[in-house]
């Protein structure tokens, strides 16, 4: 039985099957839930009024002890945090104001706030003991929910995963509540919240700076280099991190990177106009670059130059994404063949000097290489295109022309 419900969709699984009939609800409380409801995506259902169906919170009220994994990503519906938290009976009270203090009292980071009337709302809340402790990580992509905060970290404290991009009414206060409240985060995605400030990243930094493994602050302009240098001081278990188009970032900001974060496997820098070739000599010497596996550079002011000195220091590099570095050429190519860097993506997008001859010769001594982006590389034609897809089958080859 539980094979043929394997098939079904999310909501099928809430609104159909518990109420066909007793054995199959039976079925469902004991196989159903616990097999098919760990890891819950709500995205199919994005353009569905769920939350006001009452079959569906009813359902959601036994599953939702269950669920280790939630995505509400793109349910733009869920405007109130009304509709998830209906499902909770709250009784216990809870002084969210002593728990900013008590923080404060005990750190001795000085933060630009002066006093407790800088602090978010320290309004009393009425909340329970947590009743979905498994559940470790939340999406809420694209979603429109007033107040976050009252629906994420007072029912889930375990999160480890946290998910808020391209959300737009998340705050610094919610990102204080949620740095505070969920203790062991270690993935915080805010990519597109342009409301935050630096000081959303100095309660990242006091709140869960220690244990932060994985964070994207992709395209938020309000992010000058003094919040960046603070943030980047306190997370030295960081493995993760994408500072695509933030416009205040700096070769100072990337100097202490390389010198605080030493962990870090994947590094994003798209679009930072802002560096120059500075910071890509600091990561080419930095110890970091030991453990580099992706590196993405595309857009940006670094140049390639330095990716000489980086290529034979970045043995477990396996993508790299120069886009529109224009200067990439044969002679990089040839600095990957002597150095045996496996890369498995290449993204060589808009670069004028490198040939057609280079390009076949680097990849004849490579058998890692999966996916490369070639288009409107001024020296390969949509011929010699073809003739690639055809003699390395096993990549995967973008490639546009102006034409």
């Amino acid at each position: 039985m539980l094979f043929i419900f394997s098939f079904l969709s999310v909501k099928d699984l809430l609104v159909g099957v518990p109420y066909v009939c007793r054995e199959w609800r039976t079925a469902w409380k004991q196989g159903v839930v616990p097999t098919f409801f760990t890891n819950v995506d709500f995205f199919p259902l994005w353009y569905e009024s769920y939350h006001s169906h009452p079959q569906i919170n009813s359902a959601l009220s036994f599953v939702f002890p269950h669920i280790s994994k939630l995505s509400f990503a793109w349910n733009y519906r869920l405007t109130s945090p009304a509709s998830i938290l209906s499902l909770f009976q709250f009784n216990e009270k809870f002084q969210l104001l002593e728990k900013y203090r008590s923080l404060l009292r005990d750190t001795n980071l000085v933060l630009q706030i002066k006093n407790t009337n800088n602090l978010p709302n320290h309004r009393t809340v009425q909340i329970d003991q947590p009743l979905i402790s498994k559940m470790e990580s939340l999406s809420l992509t694209r979603t429109s929910f007033q107040n976050i905060d009252e629906i994420v970290c007072r029912q889930f404290p375990n999160l480890t995963e946290l998910d808020f991009s391209n959300c737009a009414n998340i705050n610094d206060n919610a990102v204080a509540i949620v740095s505070i409240s969920c203790p062991n985060l270690k993935k915080l995605w805010l990519k597109r919240c342009g409301n935050l400030t630096n000081q959303a990243l100095q309660w990242i930094a006091v709140g869960i700076g220690n244990v932060l493994e994985d964070i994207s602050l992709y395209d938020i302009p309000s992010f000058n280099s003094d919040g960046l240098i603070f943030l980047f001081s306190s997370t030295p278990n960081l493995r993760i991190l994408d500072l695509g188009m933030v416009e205040g970032l700096t070769d100072q900001v990337i100097e202490v990177i390389t010198k605080k974060c030493q962990k870090l496997e994947e590094i994003s820098l798209w679009f930072c106009r802002s560096l120059t070739s500075t910071s890509g000599l600091l990561l080419s010497t930095a110890p970091l670059v030991n453990t580099l596996r992706s590196l993405d550079v595309g857009w940006s002011g670094l140049g390639t130059t330095y990716l000489l000195t980086l290529i034979p220091n970045a043995k477990n590099l396996q993508r790299l994404y120069v886009t529109c570095n224009r200067n990439f050429s044969d002679q990089h190519f040839r600095a990957l063949e002597l150095n045996s860097i496996q890369l498995t993506h290449l993204d060589i997008m808009g670069n004028a000097e490198l040939t057609f001859e280079g390009l076949v010769s680097f990849l004849k001594k490579t058998d890692s290489m999966r996916w490369m982006d070639v288009s409107f590389c001024g020296r390969i034609r949509e011929n010699q295109y073809k003739l690639l897809r055809s003699q390395f089958p096993h990549i995967h080859f973008l490639f546009s022309t102006l034409g």
